[in-house]
C-alpha cells in the first residue's frame, strides 16, 4: 500500500509538472524551467556563449548596423514567449540552459522579414541574425554654400523616420540649419527624401513646403550655427543660457509656466577655411527657466517614431560626426556662368540659353511675394525693361519663394496688377547663384550667362541703368 501511494505521488507530480511547464522568460522576467536535452547537437546558428545568464538575439543589418522594434518569438518544446530589440538590436530572455529556437515575428517599416528558424543550444548564448533593408536611396550628401557640408552617418541611412534640413537664416558670414526629423507615410518616403534633398539647397528663410501645415509630424533635431571668422559671436552661443535665449526672443511678461523650445549648447566644431560650427540640441524649457524632459520635444510624434527620435536626440556626437568641411563660395560672382532649366510662373518649360539667346545684356530680378520693396518696383522694372529692349538687352524676373501653388497663385495675381509683361520664373535647384540674403538682388549677364558685374542688391531702378551701361561696356 505503501508503494501504491508513492507511485501515486510521483504521477500526480509528473502531471503538475507538463501542466505548469513556464515558456522562457523576456526581458529579465523569472526562468523557465528546461528539461535537459537527450544529447549534444552542433549549433547551426553560429551562436557564441555569452556567460551572462540570458540568452540573447542580436539583429543587425548585412552592414552590421543594429536593428531595434523587431519583435522576436523565443521557443522550446513546451511554450513561446516573445521580445522586442532595444535601440542596440538585443532581444534578451532568461531561461535555464537548454536548446531554444528563435523565430522573427515582426519588423519595423523598411527591414523585410523572414521564416528562417534560428537555434540557440545548450550554453547562454548570442545568436545573430541578420536581415535585410528595403532598397531605399541613400541620402544625398547636403551641399550648403556657408562652410560645410553634411555627409549622413550610417546610422541615419536606415531610420523608421525622416530627415529634412530647413535653412533658417543666412548672410555673407553667418547662417543657421537645421535638423529636422519626420514621420513620413511609407508610400512617401521616396518623395519626401527628393523633397527635402532638393528644399536643402535653397536658402530662402522659408520652412520647406513638408514642413507647412504640419503635412508630417516633426520636431527639431539640432541646429547648427555657422560663423565666418568672428569669435566673439562663436563665445556667445557657447556661453548663452537658456533663460538668457528665451528673453532674447520673448517678453518678461510671458507667463512663467509657457513652454519654449530652445536650442541648447553641445559643442563647436572649427574648420580650417575660416568658418566654426556651433552645433545646439533641441529642449523644452519653461520660461521660468526650468528644463523639460527632453522627451516632450518629440511627444506628439507616434510611438515607435517618438523613441527613434529621442534616441537621436540622446546622441548628438553621431550627428557631429556627419559635420564635414566644404568649399565656400559666394554666389553670383562675377565671371561665373548662369545656366538652368526651369519653368515659367505659367508653367511652361524653358532654359537660360533660350532666355538669354539674342540680348547682349539680361537683368534678373531675384524677388520675393512677402518682399514689400521688391513689388513696388515692378511697374518700374516694366518700363525699364520696355527701355532695355532698345538696345537689345532685356529684364526676367525669378520669383523665389513661389515654391508651392499657393504662392506662385500668388505671384501671378501682384505681376498682373503690377502690369508686368517681361518672363517671370520659377526658381530652379540649379540656381546656387541666388542664394541671396537681400531682396531684391539683381544680376547682369551676358547672351551666354557670364555675370558681368557685381550684383545690384536692394530697390534701385537708377543703379539698375548705371549697371547696365556697365555691362555693355563689357560685351561690346
Amino acid at each position: 500500500m505503501k508503494k501504491l501511494f508513492c507511485m501515486l505521488l510521483a504521477m500526480l507530480c509528473l502531471l503538475s509538472l507538463c501542466a505548469c511547464g513556464g515558456a522562457p522568460a523576456a526581458n529579465n522576467t523569472t526562468p523557465a524551467a528546461k528539461a535537459e536535452p537527450a544529447a549534444e547537437e552542433a549549433n547551426p546558428s553560429g551562436a557564441t556563449a555569452n556567460d551572462a545568464g540570458v540568452y540573447r538575439v542580436l539583429v543587425r543589418d548585412a552592414e552590421g548596423a543594429a536593428i531595434p522594434d523587431v519583435t522576436v518569438q523565443f521557443c522550446d518544446d513546451t511554450a513561446c514567449t516573445q521580445g522586442t530589440t532595444d535601440q542596440d538590436g538585443v532581444a534578451a530572455f532568461e531561461a535555464e540552459e537548454g536548446d531554444y529556437s528563435v523565430h522573427i515575428l515582426a519588423t519595423p517599416a523598411g527591414v523585410v522579414g523572414t521564416d528562417e528558424e534560428f537555434f540557440l543550444l545548450r550554453t547562454y548564448s548570442d545568436v545573430t541574425v541578420t536581415l535585410e533593408r528595403e532598397a531605399f536611396a541613400p541620402y544625398e550628401p547636403l551641399e550648403t554654400n556657408f562652410g560645410f557640408r553634411f555627409e549622413y552617418p550610417e546610422e541615419y541611412q536606415h531610420l523608421k523616420g525622416e530627415l529634412g534640413w530647413w535653412i533658417t537664416s543666412f548672410g555673407n558670414n553667418f547662417a543657421t540649419a537645421d535638423l529636422y526629423y519626420a514621420q513620413v507615410p511609407e508610400e512617401e518616403r521616396e518623395a519626401f527624401r527628393e523633397e527635402a534633398a532638393q528644399a536643402a539647397l535653397i536658402m530662402d528663410g522659408w520652412a520647406p513646403e513638408w514642413m507647412r501645415g504640419q503635412k508630417y509630424k516633426n520636431t527639431p533635431l539640432f541646429s547648427v550655427l555657422a560663423i565666418m571668422d568672428d569669435e566673439e559671436s562663436v563665445e556667445y552661443y557657447e556661453t548663452i543660457t537658456p533663460q538668457e535665449y528665451m528673453l532674447s526672443f520673448y517678453d518678461e511678461a510671458t507667463p512663467a509656466d509657457s513652454r519654449v523650445s530652445v536650442p541648447v549648447y553641445v559643442e563647436t566644431v572649427p574648420f580650417e577655411n575660416d568658418w566654426t560650427l556651433v552645433v545646439q540640441r533641441n529642449q523644452l524649457y519653461t520660461f521660468g527657466g526650468e528644463a523639460q524632459p527632453i522627451t516632450d520635444s518629440v511627444g506628439y510624434l507616434d510611438e515607435g517614431y517618438r523613441e527613434e527620435a529621442l534616441m537621436l536626440l540622446e546622441k548628438p556626437e553621431i550627428f557631429i560626426s556627419g559635420l564635414k568641411e566644404a568649399e565656400w563660395d559666394q554666389p553670383g560672382e562675377i565671371g561665373d556662368k548662369v545656366s538652368f532649366e526651369t519653368t515659367t510662373l505659367q508653367g511652361d518649360a524653358i532654359t537660360s540659353d533660350e532666355l538669354f539667346s539674342g540680348h547682349k545684356v539680361t537683368m534678373i530680378n531675384l524677388w520675393a511675394t512677402w518682399c514689400g520693396p521688391c513689388v513696388r518696383e515692378l511697374p518700374e522694372l516694366e518700363k525699364l525693361n520696355a527701355k532695355f529692349a532698345e538696345q537689345d538687352c532685356q529684364v526676367i524676373g525669378v520669383c523665389l519663394d513661389a515654391r508651392d501653388d499657393a504662392t506662385k497663385e500668388e505671384a501671378l495675381q501682384i505681376l498682373e496688377e503690377a502690369g508686368v509683361s517681361y518672363p517671370n520664373l520659377n526658381r530652379s535647384y540649379e540656381m546656387d547663384w541666388a542664394n541671396i540674403s537681400v531682396y531684391p538682388t539683381t544680376f547682369f549677364v551676358s547672351e551666354d550667362g557670364t555675370i558681368l558685374t557685381e550684383p545690384v542688391v536692394g530697390a534701385d531702378i537708377s543703379g539698375y541703368s548705371r549697371t547696365l551701361k556697365e555691362a555693355l561696356s563689357q560685351v561690346g
